[in-house]
């Protein structure tokens, strides 16, 4: 067996409660929750990808998602 690295980008929608977020909030302060929503990344990957050795997120963006 060899180990192998992987690069992926994706998007996904996720419904995260924040403190004084919703839809009408601009995305320049939903920035300033960026360590609960890194964290909250780094867990359901670690989840998704039990096997997995390391997981290291290396970029993350994100905005209030429109309906």
């Amino acid at each position: 067996m060899v180990k192998v690295r992987i690069y992926s980008e994706f998007s996904f929608k996720a419904e995260i409660q924040l403190k004084d977020v919703d839809v009408t909030t601009r995305d320049y302060d939903v920035q300033r929750h960026r360590k609960e929503i890194h964290d909250y990344l780094q867990k359901r990957l670690s989840s998704a990808f039990s096997d997995a050795e390391d997981i290291t997120l290396h970029y993350v963006e994100f905005s209030v998602a429109a309906e």
